[in-house]
């Protein structure tokens, strides 16, 4: 990303996977998170869903969704929630 000079962070956490025949699905939370050109660090833990489709042997992607909880009062996503025990979204 071109706004992101520093080293880049991305982990799975909760897997889950469900397969059956040539269609599959996981979903799980991912920690993305970087640091900006001044040297700020940047993280966040969206929910991704993924759906997959085999395609001569191989295991394409063909549809994916991320979202992060919102405050229903402001109306603003909630950047810096993090799963219970894990690092907080604004430090990456």
């Amino acid at each position: 990303m071109p706004c992101m000079q520093g080293p880049m962070t991305f982990e799975l956490h909760d897997l889950e996977v469900a397969a059956q025949g040539e269609v599959a699905f996981c979903h799980f939370l991912a920690r993305y998170g970087a640091t900006g050109p001044t040297g700020e660090k940047h993280a966040g833990w969206p929910r991704v869903t993924v759906c997959l489709r085999k395609v001569n042997g191989a295991w394409l992607i063909v549809h994916d969704h991320c979202s992060v909880p919102f405050d229903p009062q402001s109306g603003q996503a909630m950047l810096d929630l993090a799963p219970e025990g894990a690092e907080r979204a604004s430090a990456a």
